[in-house]
């Protein structure tokens, strides 16, 4: 009896050592400069929902390293740039570990990483929800503040090529 609940507590421990990783695979068809899209983002102080027109160009030198151009055509003095690092083990995303990798068939994989962070001066879990595809990529920011079940959509870019 005592093997068999220490065989149990045994695995369970081991269950949260264990590591999700994405595939080189899925990051293959992302380097473009043809993503065409939108931004959806919340405003902190009303709530509301906005939707802007926006484009990328991803640009990549060993599949691991990427330089994401953001163009917002109604307000070129957004613009701007933001990098995009894969590691090694391909375990985490720009230092973010990941803690999920999903195939959601027609090509798409879903990758989801996380960390602590703050969103409207408030504690919170930040939720990165990356979907990759042969022509799509989106990525959502979901926020959880502390001590809250529930979370809310901060942002989302949607891309098609």
């Amino acid at each position: 009896m005592k093997g068999t609940i220490l065989l149990i507590l045994v695995t369970i421990g081991l269950s949260g050592w264990s590591q999700t990783f994405m595939k080189a695979s899925d990051l293959e068809n992302l380097a473009s400069d043809a993503w065409k899209g939108e931004l959806m983002y919340k405003d902190v102080d009303t709530g509301e929902e906005v939707t802007i027109e926006v484009e990328m160009t991803a640009t990549t030198t060993n599949n691991r390293k990427f330089i994401f151009a953001y163009h917002y055509p109604s307000d070129p003095k957004a613009d701007n740039m933001v990098q995009f690092k894969v590691n090694g083990k391909y375990s985490k995303i720009s230092s973010n570990k990941i803690i999920s990798r999903k195939e959601l068939g027609n090509g798409l994989v879903q990758v989801v990483t996380k960390r602590k962070g703050k969103d409207n001066h408030k504690k919170a879990t930040l939720y990165y929800i990356y979907t990759f595809g042969p022509n799509s990529f989106s990525l959502a920011t979901e926020v959880e503040y502390m001590g809250q079940g529930d979370r809310l959509t901060r942002s989302k870019y949607d891309f098609k090529k």
